[in-house]
């Protein structure tokens, strides 16, 4: 069974939805490892043409859905994936991206699809309503990716806010505790991702207005996004004693995934996130490989440096037992072959 992977974008979704899986069971994609450039139009249409099965990681246009529609006429399986929702929602914005548009081709992707795979059962809910076919796989680490964990040895603990929980009012709930910690000399916060303050094209800058004058109430260390092969590196030399992850009770943010604690854990830097009804963080076991909070009356507790680098450990041990991809790579492998199967038997 040959199976490729067509790229929507190189980021954090495709790096653990696709380049994992593939990697480990040895497939094809527009993008072989880390460090590539994705393959040009006609070879990965070339690819896909000589597989028997087509995973396309969030299809959000018309091309890749006609791309879909071809590849099913010539007797292809078809599989959408994606990692959170683009349904359209108030409080989520982001620059250049249309939701009506994006979410109504992520529809048409799913009904053309053979297969449906998610990252967890609440996404799947929405997935159910459009598909009979949707299976959730969660995400996964691969431990040869990630350097030894930095430690920090300065007197303040660093504290991290990393990826999208930085832009779209998802801190407001931590806003009285990032007040405290900013006027606080035994911390610094420490900010990674998007908003950059150098946000050049007016579109950008009419989105994260807000985001980023939020951001500059605070005495923050702020480091902007890096390129996906960069990203490893690029979080454990902030050398952070402990990440934060504050997220507003709204739809968008049920639909996510845990990845931030997976990564967070991977360099033993342990958790304090948002309790809601659920949230993806529930899988964190309170208080042992990390912590879940409504209230953000969490600083002392920040203080223990003794406590945290225990719940990192724990964290880490736990993520590599439940989570290493070289565990469940073969999970992939058997919901195509069935695919397959089932298929030559219609």
């Amino acid at each position: 069974m040959k199976v490729y992977y067509v790229i929507n974008k190189y980021d954090g979704c495709y790096y653990v939805r696709c380049l994992l899986p593939q990697r480990h069971n040895g497939w094809r994609g527009d993008l072989m490892t880390m460090y590539d450039q994705p393959r040009d139009k006609q070879e990965s249409a070339i690819e896909c043409i000589n597989s028997d099965v087509v995973v396309f990681h969030r299809p959000d246009s018309k091309e890749r859905i006609e791309s879909m529609k071809l590849l099913k006429q010539m007797g292809k399986i078809v599989v959408f994936d994606n990692d959170d929702t683009y349904k359209v929602n108030a409080d989520m914005q982001r620059a250049g991206v249309d939701f009506n548009e994006t979410a109504k081709w992520i529809d048409e992707a799913i009904k053309e699809a053979d297969l449906v795979t998610c990252s967890t059962e609440f996404l799947a809910k929405e997935y159910r309503e459009l598909h009979d076919n949707v299976i959730v796989m969660p995400n996964c680490v691969d431990s040869f990716d990630w350097p030894e964990p930095l430690r920090n040895e300065t007197e303040k603990i660093r504290v991290g806010i990393v990826g999208s929980t930085t832009f779209n009012d998802d801190s407001l709930p931590a806003e009285e505790l990032l007040k405290e910690l900013s006027a606080d000399d035994r911390f610094q916060l420490v900010m990674f991702g998007t908003p950059s303050r150098k946000v050049s094209s007016s579109d950008q800058k009419k989105h994260y207005k807000k985001d980023i004058a939020f951001w500059e109430q605070f005495n923050v260390e702020w480091h902007n996004f890096v390129p996906m092969f960069n990203y490893f590196d690029a979080l454990n030399e902030l050398k952070l004693d402990v990440m934060l992850i504050p997220r507003r009770d709204n739809y968008f943010n049920r639909c996510k995934s845990n990845i931030k604690w997976l990564e967070a854990s991977m360099l033993e830097i342990p958790v304090i996130a948002q309790d809601f009804e659920d949230s993806p963080y529930k899988t964190i076991q309170h208080g042992k490989t990390g912590w879940l909070t409504s209230d953000w009356k969490v600083k002392d507790l920040m203080l223990n440096r003794k406590a945290l680098r225990e719940a990192g450990k724990n964290a880490k041990e736990y993520i590599l037992k439940n989570y290493d991809i070289t565990k469940k790579a073969h999970l992939y492998d058997e919901v195509y072959q069935k695919l397959c199967k089932s298929k030559t038997k219609s």
